[in-house]
């Protein structure tokens, strides 16, 4: 569920309520998402020292800001270091930390639950060990991509959830956590039944869960398979099966551009528009006068 920002840009990561900021700030920049147990948003900061407490999740982090000067308690004892852009950290779930900046920072947190990690193939005991400026250029460009997704006011859900499933992935694979191994593709009636579930919720927010649920899989397993069967990521799938349906009702009925937005699952015409534009090269009004 992506959760738009508030005004006064209240952190909407529920287990930072428990954190306790010493000195100086800490803001929500643009909306967070909250999935089947992940959570994400984009935080911005003043100089200031903080004590996370060992009730929290897992917690990971990926510098977005220019180099900064971090000092922490991270790895069992009082250090000083430099967390340079697009480098990540890993807070085992449990663990309290103390940290302590005097420069602004921008960062992308990323809260994960025990069983979230299930989803991954992965156990508890594989990923407990800290990490402080794990560097992995894939990593970098991910993380990247679900913060430059959460400031999209259009962002889809069902896309941040993938995105997120593939940095944790791709963090734990860096780090050397040991995962499952997968082969094969999704079995014909279990693809049957994820396509006839997405054509049945085109107008709805799918997460990789819920698809995962229909398919009888685990959600990371689900999408390298389905992306195996389909040859697309279950969102670029949905993206294509909405602007299948967009151009049916567009060639064979009187409804308004607004209202065929609405049943394909766009909260506006003009963000339908920029997506039937990127699909077809063309406006829906134009696509529909030459249909």
């Amino acid at each position: 569920m992506l959760i738009p920002p508030v005004p006064d840009r209240t952190i909407q990561l529920d287990c930072y309520r428990r954190v306790r900021l010493r000195t100086g700030h800490s803001e929500q920049v643009g909306s967070a998402f909250v999935g089947n147990g992940i959570g994400a948003a984009v935080l911005s900061g003043t100089a200031n020292e903080v004590i996370s407490p060992s009730t929290m999740p897992m917690v990971l982090i990926m510098a977005l800001s220019t180099r900064q000067r971090q000092s922490f308690d991270l790895l069992g004892r009082r250090t000083t270091a430099p967390l340079r852009a697009e480098s990540a950290i890993v807070i085992p779930q449990g663990q309290e930390t103390w940290w302590a900046s005097d420069e602004p920072k921008r960062n992308l947190h990323i809260h994960v639950q025990p069983h979230y990690l299930e989803t991954l193939g992965l156990k508890l005991h594989d990923t407990a060990r800290p990490q402080f400026g794990l560097r992995d250029p894939l990593l970098a460009r991910l993380g990247r991509l679900v913060s430059a997704a959460l400031s999209d006011s259009d962002g889809a859900p069902l896309f941040i959830d993938h995105l997120l499933l593939a940095y944790v992935a791709r963090l734990f694979a860096a780090a050397g956590a040991p995962r499952a191994q997968l082969t094969g593709g999704l079995s014909a009636s279990a693809a049957r039944r994820c396509i006839d579930y997405l054509e049945a919720h085109l107008a709805e927010k799918v997460s990789v869960a819920e698809l995962a649920a229909v398919a009888g899989l685990s959600p990371f397993h689900f999408v390298r398979m389905f992306q195996r069967t389909t040859g697309h990521p279950p969102a670029r799938y949905q993206q294509h099966l909405r602007m299948e349906k967009a151009k049916t009702l567009l060639a064979s009925t009187g409804m308004t551009i607004t209202a065929i937005a609405a049943a394909v699952g766009y909260d506006t015409p003009s963000a339908f528009a920029r997506a039937f534009r990127a699909d077809t090269g063309m406006s829906p009004r134009r696509w529909r006068a030459g249909a």
